[in-house]
């Protein structure tokens, strides 16, 4: 009797040390194999996602707890044959119930909540990631736009979620104070970096113009680091060809604005003999940028530029000199059409 009491201890010890969940079956695993799922399947998902999430939301700061509560969200995502359908239906209805919790403040919830939308991999999960784009943390606002980027590819393919996310992107911008999230919300709206052809230029153009005219008033105060926004001058180019010619006039002048300030810090008396290369080399980048927009339409840029100047050889007042030269050329072909600019 004694024995049989010791081997009943030792298989409840072994129960009781592995993890319940591997003797949990996925209730939605065999729905999410369908290639069509039908009302009752779609019903069936949406009732039991949110059970999901709750048990997310209620594990709190107990780490084993939220690792649970993740993997039960993610591994039915990950289900061997699971159909397009499934996993469209199931990233639907998990970004439907994260998205309240986008906003929160605590700093573990959000980080899951933006981790798990990227662990799915789905476009059906953009419109959650923009939510988040819009937390109080910074750390989570830089996720929600790396999993934004992420989706380049599939996003692109449907302009709803991509028209979406490019406002939000451009809203979010606009506000941000972290100098990483910033950078992240620039090459998220880069979508020529992963795709061919991308067809809604005008809607990244707005969300930089957003974001430009936010980053120029306060650069005006002297309140940012130009360096954080030269990878958007290049984006700016990309969206630039189909930009409407409202919009490639205030582009244009905005990337106008960006060369001055670059200018004005290189001949800074603060600015050091070490740092100007680096300065000069950024004043290269944004006035290439420039002249692929003057290509772009039908212009021929000037044939003085500015960054060579400041990259090569010379005194610093022959510089200036030349680069004030340089300045009127390209300032005098800005002021004709289509630009009139100054």
């Amino acid at each position: 009797m004694r024995r049989h009491w010791l081997l009943l201890a030792a298989v409840l010890t072994v129960l009781t040390a592995v993890d319940s969940s591997a003797f949990a079956q996925d209730a939605l695993a065999n729905i999410i194999k369908k290639p069509d799922l039908d009302q009752r399947d779609r019903a069936r998902i949406q009732a039991e996602v949110p059970q999901r999430v709750k048990r997310l939301e209620e594990a709190g700061d107990d780490e084993r707890n939220r690792e649970r509560a993740r993997e039960r969200i993610i591994t039915t995502a990950k289900t061997e044959g699971a159909s397009q359908a499934g996993l469209d239906a199931y990233a639907a209805s998990v970004s439907s119930a994260l998205e309240p919790l986008a906003k929160t403040t605590k700093s573990t919830l959000g980080l899951d909540v933006v981790n798990i939308l990227i662990e799915l991999n789905n476009p059906n999960t953009a419109l959650a990631l923009a939510a988040s784009l819009e937390s109080t943390l910074p750390e989570v606002r830089y996720r929600a736009a790396r999993g934004i980027q992420r989706l380049h590819k599939p996003l692109a393919e449907d302009e709803r979620f991509a028209r979406s996310v490019l406002s939000a992107l451009g809203d979010a911008g606009k506000k941000e104070d972290s100098d990483l999230a910033l950078r992240m919300i620039y090459e998220a709206i880069d979508f020529q970096a992963d795709v061919e052809n991308f067809r809604l230029g005008r809607a990244q153009a707005d969300a930089l113009l957003e974001i430009f005219a936010a980053r120029i008033e306060n650069m005006q105060s002297g309140l940012i680091d130009l360096s954080i926004d030269i990878t958007s001058i290049e984006t700016a180019a990309k969206a630039y060809t189909d930009a409407d010619p409202r919009q490639r006039t205030r582009l244009m002048n905005a990337v106008l604005m960006f060369l001055d300030a670059a200018v004005a810090r290189y001949f800074d008396d603060d600015s050091s003999d070490e740092a100007r290369p680096l300065i000069a080399s950024r004043v290269q980048l944004i006035e290439n940028a420039m002249h692929e927009m003057i290509r772009t339409s039908g212009g021929t840029p000037p044939r003085e530029k500015i960054g060579e100047t400041l990259g090569g050889s010379g005194d610093i007042d022959t510089k200036r000199q030349s680069a004030i030269t340089a300045r009127d050329a390209l300032l005098q072909l800005l002021r004709g059409d289509p630009w009139r600019i100054g």
